[in-house]
């Protein structure tokens, strides 16, 4: 009995230093961005796709369930408008193989593309969702911060397309 005492006098102390040890690992998770705000020009639309096959993996759905939630909470508005569109692809149905050519496709992924008159004119595929689907909130900050490069592009580019096309 005086070997339990002991092994649990050492046990205790070292139980709570792991809970502690493990609080900063989880304190280390990235701040929450705000979704930037979508700004395009009257004709065009920012798609965001998911592409997957039929087999789907864990991390495949939950690559699907957090980009449906980022576009879905932070767009909300966006989307109803018609200005976000979010399409869940799956590569292996008929009629859907262009999409590899189209956007380069190497695996399943996530896709965010500027359209404009139903054309893609600019694209970008996000591979790093494939190390991100372990931690959502790095996963929403990814998406966000890619949103906000990819629109940002398209306003900065917007007075040179049109001073191209009206002179």
């Amino acid at each position: 009995m005086n070997i339990v005492n002991r092994v649990s006098k050492w046990l205790m102390p070292l139980a709570v230093l792991l809970c502690l040890a493990s609080v900063p690992s989880q304190a280390a998770s990235e701040l929450a961005l705000p979704p930037p705000a979508v700004k395009l020009s009257d004709n065009q639309v920012l798609k965001v796709y998911y592409f997957h096959g039929n087999a789907r993996c864990t991390s495949c759905k939950l690559i699907e369930k957090y980009t449906k939630a980022a576009i879905e909470q932070g767009y909300q508005q966006s989307l109803q408008q018609g200005v976000v569109e979010l399409q869940m692809v799956n590569l292996e149905s008929k009629g859907n193989d262009h999409y590899i050519d189209d956007f380069q496709l190497i695996t399943r992924s996530v896709v965010l593309a500027i359209e404009q008159n139903g054309k893609v004119v600019d694209y970008r595929r996000l591979d790093a969702v494939w190390q991100l689907f372990t931690d959502e909130q790095k996963f929403t900050n990814y998406i966000y911060r890619e949103i906000g490069e990819i629109t940002h592009k398209q306003v900065a580019l917007q007075p040179a397309i049109e001073s191209a096309y009206y002179g």
